[in-house]
This record gives C-alpha cells, sequence and structure tokens, in this order.
C-alpha cells in the first residue's frame, strides 16, 4: 500500500471545491486570518506533549 502526506489544508481546499451549487463569492480572508491567529495562540498554549503533526493510517 502506497503511502500519501497530505496537509489539512490541502484536504480542505478539495473539499470546499466541490459540492454546494451556491458559488457566489464570499470574502473570508477576515474569518482565515482570525481563525490562523486563533490557531497559533492554541498552539502555543498547549505545552511541550503538543504534537503538531498526526499520522493517521
Amino acid at each position: 500500500m502506497e503511502s500519501v502526506r497530505l496537509s489539512v489544508r490541502k484536504i480542505v481546499e478539495l473539499a470546499l471545491r466541490c459540492g454546494d451549487i451556491d458559488n457566489r463569492y464570499v470574502d473570508t480572508s477576515d474569518s482565515m486570518l482570525e481563525g490562523a491567529r486563533a490557531h497559533r495562540r492554541i498552539q502555543k498554549s498547549a505545552g511541550e506533549n503538543y504534537r503538531r503533526e498526526v499520522t493517521l493510517s
């Protein structure tokens, strides 16, 4: 079995590329920046046992 490495971002980009027939443009740049800041805060406060990457199988 071949191993495939994908980031969560790539999976989300793929998921958002298909699906909903409502293709109205929505500016999510503020939401994305806010989410990225929150994620960095959580990572910094998680402590030394926090693992950024987790292997799934």
